[in-house]
């Protein structure tokens, strides 16, 4: 008979995460490539809340993971016939799995991967203070390394593939990218 108490397995966390992305864009107009901007990159933050369901096989090393960010990006530029100012704010909508390696009882590193759906929130592309280009975007990837603490503290690297800002316009490419680094508190 074994007397050892049995612990109880945490199959949900919700944990707070906010951080910072560096983010590039590159807009292309194919009728006219005088239009062609280079914005570079830009430091932006970013803030949302993750909901993480442990899956209760395989000595509890996968899981679920669902985590509504909002993030912003900012930038001018002046081409020698145009003036640019982007205003891009969305709600980002990360769905994927992650997989930990146990280092030791307080430790361990952790891999995501993440399909992730953006909700555009009045972002634009002005172009000489007209209207200009509504952003409208498709959906990306990302990929991510870690390390959490204690179950309680983590600290995450998240590369996110390219993703369109000007879906839906004939003459209009866009590369949007970001790295970013992010913090997250467990609070069950």
């Amino acid at each position: 008979v074994n007397f050892d108490e049995k612990r109880e397995k945490d199959l949900f966390n919700l944990n707070i995460r906010s951080g910072v992305n560096s983010s590039s864009l590159f807009i292309q107009n194919v009728a006219v490539s005088s239009r062609d901007t280079d914005f570079g990159s830009e430091i932006g933050w970013r803030f949302g809340i993750e909901a993480e369901f442990i899956l209760p096989f395989h000595k509890n090393k996968w899981a679920i993971i669902i985590e509504p960010t909002y993030q912003q990006f900012n930038s001018k530029k002046e081409t020698t016939n145009w003036n640019y100012n982007v205003d891009y704010k969305s709600i980002e909508l990360p769905m994927g799995v992650r997989h930990y390696l146990f280092l030791n009882e307080n430790a361990k590193f952790f891999m995501n991967a993440s399909f992730i759906i953006d909700f555009s929130i009045d972002s634009t592309i002005g172009i000489n203070s007209g209207n200009g280009l509504e952003i409208k975007t498709r959906s990306n990837s990302a990929y991510g390394l870690g390390y959490k603490h204690l179950d309680k503290y983590s600290l995450e690297l998240r590369y996110q593939t390219s993703r369109d800002l000007l879906n839906g316009y004939t003459y209009w490419i866009s590369d949007y990218n970001t790295i970013s680094l992010i913090f997250g508190y467990s609070f069950f």
